[in-house]
């Protein structure tokens, strides 16, 4: 099954995460820094893809069509490059949230001519009660990487410089030791 993973901050890296897991292939992470892109080969991408305005072309290259396409970010226009490169009866998954009363293009005849789906997902779409558990089996059996997605663990004296790395775009998140 192909995905494509668009946006590599902790959402999207646990999406590649994710797909791994279930044994997706390729999986396919597209961000604007390299830094994030490396983070992703380390937790399951198969392939990365520099976000340009050609990275989309680069996917269907790769795929000739998504089974899955994650927006990770929230962006109008990421959803329509994937959009553009789903394979018949794929889903686009909304995961990211643009703002709201932002609208996101669609095209109102590929979609059902085709198949396609449009999914949400808010916080995987999970039941903490039960999916929580499941999670920590899954790290603790090392088959989720969790601890990859941490660095830098700060004091809380300094939390304005994590606050700081995330508004950069630093590869992965800041733990606060209290």
């Amino acid at each position: 099954v192909p995905v494509c993973v668009v946006g590599c901050g902790g959402v999207g890296l646990s999406a590649v995460m994710s797909a791994a897991l279930v044994g997706a292939d390729p999986i396919i992470a597209v961000d604007a820094t390299e830094e994030a892109l490396q983070l992703a080969r380390t937790v399951g991408a198969s392939h990365t893809v520099l976000a340009d305005v050609e990275w989309a072309e680069r996917v269907r290259q790769i795929t000739g069509g998504v089974e899955y396409g994650f927006d990770c970010i929230g962006s109008a226009e990421v959803v329509a490059g994937l959009s553009r490169i789903l394979a018949p009866g794929g889903a686009l998954v909304l995961v990211g949230m643009t703002a709201q009363g932002e609208t996101v293009p669609v095209d109102g005849y590929r979609f059902p001519d085709r198949g396609y789906r449009l999914l949400g997902s808010s916080y995987g779409s999970c039941v903490a009660a039960l999916d929580f558990p499941k999670i920590a089996q899954l790290y603790l059996a090392g088959r989720l990487p969790l601890d990859r997605l941490f660095f830098n663990p700060t004091a809380m004296s300094e939390i304005n410089t994590a606050l700081q790395q995330l508004r950069d775009r630093a590869a992965g998140r800041a733990v606060i030791i209290m």
